[in-house]
């Protein structure tokens, strides 16, 4: 589960620098 949980979080993050807007939305 951890490393899924860091996976995620690797994910979310390159997600941020592409969608900052989506982030700002859910943030």
């Amino acid at each position: 589960l951890a490393l899924s949980a860091n996976r995620l979080n690797i994910v979310a993050k390159s997600l941020t620098k592409v969608k900052p807007s989506l982030v700002k939305t859910n943030g």
